[in-house]
């Protein structure tokens, strides 16, 4: 284990929170002179970076998601008009704003959470219309570009996709009797925005975290069900369910154990291993790891548990 260091007059604070898939870039947010704010850090120099700033609003930014060569880094700004979406380049060194959906709002915001493995493609939420979010994807070419909204629930984010940008997950409400519950879907080009649930009583304010390569799995957080879960997974031909319920039925019992879930945070590309915090045995916090089967395939499982935040007697 390395320390990644801090930016010059801050407050020795610093966060990781994601890796370009060559390994040559780490992104995440530190403590300068200036406020908080986004930076990386090269493999080249072995050192942290500042990525700037937007003109005009507060300091304080953060990084979401890099491209796997780390030449593209996306999330969040403050600029002039409030929260801005950002795209920096690392070839020009700027930072910049990637604007918002068409609005009538007199403060406006947007925010970037992912971007393709080439750079060339950016997903999010903006303000959209005469109020809530909207969903969104940008490429230089076409601009942002809304992928839809309940009309009266008016909200919907776009939180993950895959590497080629060809699927995208992330949440929308819609209005039922008694007001909006939310639903995460799955997007493409040729489907649009499809639930993943089919029953849409079945998990409010489910929340997609990542996606596999191929598009058949997806792994996110909910609010506690009936059974206590509090993570899910949606596999292809199989559908939503809890992840706790989901590995009981294939043979590993977490609860039986001592464990349980409470978050997932991402998941590998393949879709099998997935990490995040649990509960142990001993009631504090700890991460997890879990590899499951492909589908069909009932190999033994391992739930290797990995030391964090544990306090030990």
């Amino acid at each position: 284990m390395i320390g990644l260091g801090d930016l010059a007059g801050g407050i020795n604070g610093s966060f990781a929170a994601k890796i370009s898939r060559d390994y040559s870039t780490i992104i995440g947010s530190a403590s300068s002179a200036a406020g908080y704010e986004a930076a990386y850090w090269s493999a080249e120099d072995l050192t942290i970076h500042s990525i700037g700033d937007l003109p005009g609003g507060r300091h304080i930014t953060h990084a979401y998601s890099v491209s796997d060569d780390g030449g593209v880094i996306v999330g969040e700004a403050q600029g002039t008009k409030g929260q801005r979406a950002f795209m920096w380049r690392r070839d020009t060194g700027v930072m910049q704003d990637l604007g918002t959906l068409p609005n009538s709002l007199p403060v406006e915001s947007a925010i970037a959470n992912c971007v393709s493995g080439d750079g060339r493609v950016v997903i999010g939420t903006s303000s959209s219309g005469e109020g809530g979010k909207e969903a969104f994807v940008w490429t230089a070419e076409t601009g942002m570009v809304g992928l839809g909204r309940d009309p009266t629930a008016k909200y919907s984010t776009a939180k993950s996709m895959t590497p080629d940008s060809k699927f995208i997950v992330g949440t929308r409400s819609i209005w039922k009797t008694g007001g909006p519950i939310t639903l995460a879907y799955r997007w493409t080009a040729e489907s649009g925005m499809v639930f993943i649930e089919d029953d849409v009583d079945s998990f409010d304010v489910a929340s997609p975290i990542a996606i596999s390569l191929d598009g058949r799995t997806i792994v996110g957080n909910t609010v506690p069900q009936s059974d206590g879960d509090e993570t899910f997974i949606w596999r292809e031909g199989v559908g939503m369910v809890g992840l706790e319920s989901y590995l009981k039925s294939i043979g590993l019992d977490v609860r039986a154990m001592g464990y349980r879930l409470h978050f997932v945070s991402n998941m590998s590309d393949d879709g099998r291993f997935i990490v995040g915090q649990a509960t142990n045995p001993d009631g504090y916090g700890e991460a997890f790891l879990i590899e499951i089967p492909a589908p069909g395939v009932i190999p033994p499982l391992v739930l290797g548990v990995l030391a964090f935040a544990r306090r030990r007697r």
